[in-house]
């Protein structure tokens, strides 16, 4: 089944984010995306794993880096 995507001005209003920062996440391949006809679409499962991943709780550390 093909999910339902997200465009990048529709994930922008979700996340609460400018579309300027979106696009540079995808330009630096920060954030999971899929090109489709020239078009930046997002899946809205694989944001949800990338936020869970990327989501840093109190008293965690990102790794690579020190606690201070």
């Amino acid at each position: 089944m093909i999910p339902e995507m997200l465009g990048i001005k529709e994930l922008s209003a979700r996340l609460g984010l400018p579309v300027g920062t979106l696009r540079n996440w995808v330009s630096e391949r920060k954030i999971p995306f899929t090109k489709v006809g020239g078009r930046t679409l997002f899946d809205p499962r694989e944001i949800e794993r990338w936020l869970e991943a990327t989501t840093v709780r109190e008293g965690e550390s990102r790794p690579g880096q020190r606690r201070a």
